[in-house]
């Protein structure tokens, strides 16, 4: 009989516990949304003439080419080439890195010595 009032007393006080948190997040929310009605209009006032003159601003024409010629595309090197869609296999190798930057740079790197596989006799 008293564990039964225990609990009854512990859900009364749940639900007001609920209804009090409610009504201070309501509270919160009403003074939040004051405070950002400030600020917009004040950011409204402060920007309004500066997008005014944005939209005032006009584009001049394009440049008429020749009758009939094709045009060159705007200058820069075009379209990017896409990433590669894996790395599988590739290895990190020093050497071959070195070379290929010098072989870009048409310098030629020294000739290696190759030697055969010495199976123990020499």
């Amino acid at each position: 009989d008293r564990m039964i009032k225990v609990m009854e007393a512990a859900k009364t006080a749940k639900e007001a516990m609920r209804g009090k948190i409610a009504g201070d997040i309501e509270a919160a929310q009403s003074k939040i949304e004051g405070a950002l009605g400030v600020a917009l209009e004040g950011f409204d006032s402060f920007t309004g003439s500066l997008l005014d003159e944005a939209e005032a601003v006009t584009r001049r024409a394009r440049r008429q080419g020749a009758a009939g010629v094709a045009r060159a595309p705007a200058g820069g090197l075009g379209a990017a080439a896409p990433t590669p869609i894996s790395n599988r296999g590739v290895r990190l190798d020093p050497i071959a890195t070195k070379n290929i930057a010098q072989s870009r740079l048409k310098v030629r790197p020294e000739a290696q010595k190759v030697r055969g596989k010495n199976r123990g006799g020499e």
